[in-house]
């Protein structure tokens, strides 16, 4: 039997976090150092409404790519993400995780952010975008 072709896409892990917001600019350098791509969640004039970060508090996201599409990978992207917290002593309030694919193995274009299947579950642990 052969294995189709088949040509990687855009995916990745998420975390969304809260942190203080006297300490922003130090927690994106932190963890842009450790390889993820870290950006505000919400834009300013939205940040604090409901469902939002409280006073107080930005809400970020750091994202690392996906190779491997596998659950092993997106577990070691987390615990990647949680050793800098470690390390750091950054104040954070953890809201959850989440991964994607783009494109899809068979039937999505590149650039077509699609979500996990199945669906994350909607805990503490998970991501609620």
């Amino acid at each position: 039997m052969t294995v189709p072709a088949f040509d990687p896409r855009e995916g990745g892990v998420k975390v969304v976090f809260d942190v203080p917001e006297d300490v922003v600019d130090d927690v994106v350098r932190q963890i842009a150092a450790a390889g993820f791509a870290v950006g505000r969640y919400y834009s300013r004039e939205t940040e604090h409404r409901i469902g939002g970060s409280e006073a107080g508090w930005i809400r970020l996201g750091a994202e690392r790519p996906m190779v491997e599409f596998t659950e092993a990978e997106q577990h070691r992207i987390v615990v990647a993400f949680d050793a800098v917290l470690q390390e750091s002593a950054i104040p954070c309030r953890r809201m959850g995780t989440d991964a994607w694919t783009a494109g899809g193995r068979d039937t999505g274009l590149a650039g077509d952010r699609e979500p996990r299947r199945p669906a994350p579950i909607t805990d503490s642990q998970s991501a609620r975008l």
